[in-house]
């Protein structure tokens, strides 16, 4: 079976909506699949075009997994929920303070993908970013 979210993505800026500070000014978010683990990396500019990256593993299997070299996250837990939708969340002191939710288009050209931060105060700010597959 073809895993339809590797490959390499660029942000279409002009899709973005951001609650919580400004969206990129370009991305390329890469997923790389090695077993049945996920390498994402993640590499933008912000609006002052200052470069800046991550990146992470991930299993998508539901279960909790320490994120070491991180004061801002313990765990991380990423579930395939189905062949068009990756779900995340990113836990502190046993609590979610970030969700994430990768979902394709029917064609899997298209990656929405909408993190939803929880600030401490309880409130929820959502930033949805619009990624376009890579053609080669």
């Amino acid at each position: 079976m073809t895993d339809s979210f590797v490959g390499t993505w660029i942000l279409d800026a002009s899709q973005s909506d951001y609650q919580a500070g400004e969206p990129p000014k370009t991305a390329i978010y890469t997923i790389e699949a090695d077993n049945d683990v996920y390498n994402i990396t993640m590499q933008w500019a912000n609006q002052e075009d200052e470069s800046l990256s991550a990146s992470y593993q991930a299993h998508p299997d539901g279960k909790r997994y320490s994120y070491e070299d991180s004061d801002s996250v313990d765990f991380v837990v990423m579930t395939r929920v189905d062949d068009k939708t990756l779900v995340s969340e990113s836990i502190k002191d046993d609590k979610t303070i970030v969700w994430a939710q990768r979902k394709l288009s029917a064609d899997d050209n298209t990656m929405q993908v909408i993190q939803r931060i929880f600030a401490p105060d309880g409130t929820q700010l959502d930033n949805i970013s619009v990624y376009n597959r890579e053609r080669v």
